[in-house]
């Protein structure tokens, strides 16, 4: 009796692996050399990724997580590495084109690694005043347009480009200083491109906004001011114009931990 219930234990940890390790896609074809350049521009398209960065960054990216998050290994962390890569379909989502990078980093660098949560510096946004009131650039929405995000989940549903239109008349943008009927999750993206890769919404804010951003500095900022500390230029027209201020704070981010990772094996 003791050995049948062994027995149905190991199959029903062996059935729970296997459910939970699901084969990663993985390119068709892939070629990884040393690069005399520590960065090149993502080129992807039609199935195809080209890019040259060091193995920190490769990582980071088919990860979805910041360099900064990427921690331990060997120094062959630092070392640049060029890789050109195609699809099995020219069809292939960024999304996918992340998970097969994930398989190569598995598979050519032998990478072993594994997520921790740590407390860390982090930058958080909140409302700059007590009483909850906007900035004057920054204004609730009667409109709801359409995000990047839900314009990328159209698209890999696989509705066509002309049936994803945004409702209000023109394709969504992130970096956009100008924005019309979006949440605030959106300037949060913004400050991530910017200046602040980690940085959590305390403001309460919830539906759609629309802001302006100035395109010049105001004239009572600063330009050459430091724009990662409290007096940055960019934190003060967010606090001035938006009415939202960008402060420094403890919180917990996950780590991504290198156990071990080897040189690529040959093409």
């Amino acid at each position: 009796m003791r050995r049948m219930l062994l027995t149905v234990a190991i199959l029903c940890a062996l059935t729970l692996t296997g459910a939970a390790q699901q084969p990663l896609p993985r390119f068709e074809v892939a070629s990884v050399k040393p690069s005399p350049v520590q960065v090149v521009s993502v080129r992807q398209a039609g199935g195809r990724l080209t890019l040259a960065l060091p193995l920190r960054g490769l990582i980071a990216r088919a990860y979805g997580i910041p360099s900064s998050r990427v921690v331990g290994g060997p120094p062959l962390m630092s070392r640049s590495f060029d890789v050109s890569a195609k699809a099995g379909s020219p069809d292939t989502t960024p999304a996918e084109m992340d998970q097969m990078l994930k398989s190569l980093l598995l598979d050519r660098f032998q990478l072993m690694a594994h997520s921790e949560m740590r407390e860390t510096d982090i930058w958080v946004l909140r409302l700059a005043k007590n009483d909850g009131t906007l900035g004057p650039r920054l204004k609730r929405s009667s409109r709801s347009c359409l995000t990047v995000a839900e314009f990328n989940a159209q698209i890999e549903e696989g509705k066509a480009v002309r049936e994803a239109d945004d409702p209000c008349g023109r394709p969504p943008m992130v970096f956009q200083r100008t924005q019309t009927g979006q949440p605030i999750s959106l300037l949060l993206d913004l400050l991530r491109f910017q200046c602040c890769a980690s940085i959590e919404d305390r403001t309460g804010l919830t539906g759609r906004f629309d802001w302006d951003l100035p395109d010049d500095t105001p004239p009572d900022v600063d330009p050459n001011a430091p724009r990662l500390d409290g007096t940055s230029w960019l934190f003060t027209v967010f606090e001035r114009q938006l009415g939202l201020k960008v402060e420094a704070a403890k919180g917990k981010e996950s780590f991504l931990v290198i156990d071990s990772v080897e040189p690529p094996t040959p093409d």
